[in-house]
């Protein structure tokens, strides 16, 4: 398993997580040249109900899960630093997004 920034939110990310906190943002830097392993095993490891997205520039992979385990046991040669984590709580009301 790799280590993780400290718990709690981009700080403090393996911190306990109360009822209101109900979406996981895990997010994490492959190692050059390895982001198609890292997605193949963020496919095979994240919740089923957890979206992965991926970024080619620089290779990054966001996984957006609403069960709170993030992407456990990352290789740590597929990674080019320790994930970071952090939780949300839904806005009541905002379901269209936020109106400035």
């Amino acid at each position: 398993m790799t280590d993780v920034a400290p718990p709690g939110g981009a700080d403090n990310p393996g911190a306990p997580r109360s009822a209101a906190q109900s979406v996981l943002m895990w997010e994490v830097r492959a190692s050059e040249g390895r982001l198609a392993e890292l997605i193949a095993y963020a496919r095979e490891h994240a919740d089923p109900s957890a979206q992965i997205y991926a970024a080619s520039d620089p290779d990054r992979l966001v996984v957006i899960d609403p069960t709170g385990r993030g992407v456990p046991g990352v290789p740590g040669d597929l990674i080019a630093r320790a994930p970071h984590e952090w939780t949300f709580t839904p806005v009541p009301g905002a379901a269209r997004g936020l109106e400035f």
